[in-house]
Order: C-alpha cells, then structure tokens, then sequence
C-alpha cells in the first residue's frame, strides 16, 4: 500500500513538473513572437522553442493521456498541406512554405496544450502576460521618442519589430485580453487590468495604425454590449460617452498622425484634395488579387503568387483576397473553416471566457479588410486557442492507446539521481 502511494505521489509530481516545463516554454514562444520572429538572426529562436514544446507536449500526452484527434486538430494542417499543393503547382515559392509548417506545428500544438490543460484559463492567462511583457520591451525601447513631445504627433513606432500594422496587432489582442478582465472577472483585482490595457492603447495608437484604431473601438463595443446587454439605457449612456471622449483624443496631438491619415483615406476615397498613396495601393492591390485570384479559381497561385504573378513583390494589404489569390476558393474556405466551426458551435461551448473568443475571432475578420496575416505566427497560436474556447466538444474520431504507459512511468519514476 506505501509503494503504490509512493508511486502514485512520484507520478504525480512527474506530471507536475512536466506541465509547468511545457507552460514556461509556451510563455516564452509567445513572447519570442512578438519581440524577435521578424529580426534576422533572432527569428530562427522559434525553431528550436517549437521544437522543445513539441517534445514536451508529446512526452506528456503519451505518459499521461490518450492521444485523441479531432477535426480542430486538422483544420489549419489541411489548408497548410493544400498551400504546399498550390505553391508547387503555382508560384514555386516552397521556401514561404516553411513559415506555414512552423505555424501548423503551433496550432496543433497549442490545441493539444488546451485539451491536457486541468485549468483552461491558464493558457490564456500565458498569452496575455507575454503579450504584456512585450509591451514593457516595446516602452524600454521607443521610450525616448515616446518622450519627444515636439515630434510625438508625427509617430509610428514599430519598425524595429516588425510591420507596424502587426506590431498593432499584438496591442489589438492584448487591449482585448484586458477590457474583457476588467469587465467579465468578479473579483476586485480586476481594476489592476486598467494599466495593461492603458498601456495597450497608448503603444497601440503610438503605432500610427488605423486598422488598430478601428479594432480597438469595435473591441470596446461588443465586449460592452455583452456585458450590458440587458441594460440597454446604460448601454447606450456608454457606447455615447465613448463617442464624445473619441472626439476629444482623435484631437489632442499625440492622435494627430491617426486623424491625418483617416482625413487623408476618405480625401482619397471620396474625391477629396489629398491623394495618400497607401490608400491608393491597398484599394488596387486588393481589386488586383481577386481579378488574379478568379484566373486561378480553385487551387489559386501558391505562397506569394499576388507578390509573384501581380509584379508588386509586396501582400496585397488584405488577409481575405490575399488567400483567395493565393489559394483560390479551397485554400479560402479551408482557411476560414476555424471561424466556421468556431461561429457553429459557440453557443454550445461551456467555456466561461467563450465571449471574448468570439469578439477577437470576429476582430480578426475586420482586420482581414486591411492587413495580411495568415502566415503570422501569433495568429495561429490565437486561433487554435480561441477556437477550443468557442468549440470545446472533444469529439474525437481518432485515438492511440499507450498499452505501455505504465510500464514507462515505471521505468522513468523509479530510476535513481
């Protein structure tokens, strides 16, 4: 009876320690993601981190669970393995395809990360403190334009990292992360949440990006009316008293690169005076990619085929025509079957954070109007996870059983340090 409680309380202290291995190693490649996947040589770090994770995750699932597969499992492999398809009949471009690898291994892990998962929450909670600690580097970096108060109205922080229009994005989800706190938790610690979304916002704006801004209001109001939907006179007081504070800010001077370049959009779209060139290649481009996209209509022309076939050498600047281009109508709905599913089964999960899954799952479709980001690593960490929070029924039609698992727990427990 002592030997099986001694082997009992080993095994479980094995499980332990593996599961808070694979959380630190999950925190780490999410914070890698934004502070280093786009700076040569510091991108080839998530490598040998996804690779780690990988072993982990595996090394756990064998020792302590059966190894189950769903169709959340195989929903971005299938479109991945369909793009290597099109990239080799079209664009050839078979190095790009590489990036999509390394993201299907993430999805697929971070699904099998939030099954073995005892508290879901966790993951999440991972997710948001990387995402903040990205922002504190972000500060320490751009601290002294930040602080340069004669130029701050003409910033657009970001470069040193990636392309501004992402870097807003990591600020998007972080922002969102963070309202929903302060709104959804019950206990008093959730007034801490005002600071990180603060900080969010600021960086966010800081950015200079409008996809951000547009993002932010509409993160505000949905999680807003969720929280205050039965409560449509206290409902409406807020959404009105957004209004106003949005007029005052989009006026004061560190909003003034943000007022500028919506001013100079709809100068551009309406026949106005000023002409802004971004406006004018993202309203082409994307006309361009789906006129090339219908030339190639079901297997499309492969990673990079809207640079290659379009000469432009650049994205088209929107996620939706630009995987219509490049993958036609099959890679498109592949693609998007994890907001199908997700959309579909939402109202079943029993997943208590299910509402902001569904706001940033719905935010990402809005962005999709403005920037490309399937091959973004963070995207796939975000979708796998906000696809098991919308669609949690584990309905497994695959399964390994581990007959030796015990034999193998045996064996690792008992040998001597």
């Amino acid at each position: 009876m002592i030997k099986k409680l001694q082997h009992s309380n080993r095994v479980q202290l094995l499980k332990k320690i593996l599961l808070i291995s694979i959380y630190v190693v999950f925190g780490l490649y999410c914070f890698y993601i934004p502070s280093f996947s786009y700076r040569y040589p510091l991108n080839y770090i998530g490598y040998p981190l996804v690779f780690i994770l990988f072993i982990l995750v595996i090394l756990y699932v064998v020792l302590f669970e059966k190894i189950r597969i769903d169709i959340r499992h195989l929903l971005f492999p299938c479109f991945v393995l369909f793009a290597l398809l099109s990239t080799i009949l079209g664009s050839k471009s078979i190095r790009e395809w590489i990036t999509l690898l390394l993201l299907s291994v993430t999805y697929f892990i971070t699904i099998l990360l939030y099954d073995i998962s005892p508290n879901k929450k966790v993951i999440l909670n991972i997710l948001y403190l990387s995402l903040l600690l990205f922002a504190f580097y972000f500060l320490v970096v751009y601290f002294k334009d930040l602080l340069n108060f004669k130029n701050i109205k003409f910033l657009r922080l970001g470069e040193k990292f990636a392309n501004v229009n992402i870097v807003a994005g990591y600020f998007v989800s972080g922002a969102a992360i963070g309202f929903y706190y302060i709104l959804f938790f019950r206990t008093k610690t959730r007034f801490i949440h005002i600071l990180p979304f603060s900080l969010f916002l600021v960086l966010g704006v800081a950015t200079g990006s409008r996809s951000f801004f547009l993002s932010a209001i509409f993160i505000l109001l949905f999680l807003l009316f969720f929280k205050f939907k039965k409560k449509k006179i206290l409902f409406l007081g807020i959404v009105l008293s957004i209004i106003v504070t949005l007029i005052v800010l989009i006026n004061l001077p560190f909003m003034n690169t943000m007022k500028n370049r919506f001013l100079d959009m709809f100068s551009t779209l309406y026949g106005g005076d000023k002409i802004e060139g971004s406006t004018v290649e993202r309203t082409v481009w994307q006309k361009f990619a789906f006129y090339l996209g219908l030339k190639n209509l079901f297997i499309g022309h492969g990673m990079g085929g809207f640079a290659v076939f379009s000469g432009v050498g650049v994205f088209s600047h929107s996620n939706l025509f630009e995987v219509f281009c490049n993958f036609g109508i099959t890679g498109f709905f592949l693609y998007h079957s994890i907001w199908f599913l997700s959309f579909l089964y939402y109202s079943k999960s029993k997943n208590s954070d299910k509402v902001l899954a569904l706001v940033l799952l719905s935010t990402y479709l809005l962005r999709s109007l403005f920037n490309v980001y399937y091959y973004n690593k963070i995207s796939s960490v975000e979708l796998s996870l906000f696809l098991c929070m919308c669609f949690d029924r584990n309905y497994s039609f695959f399964f390994i059983p581990s007959p030796r698992r015990d034999a193998i727990l045996k064996e690792i427990i008992t040998i001597e340090v």
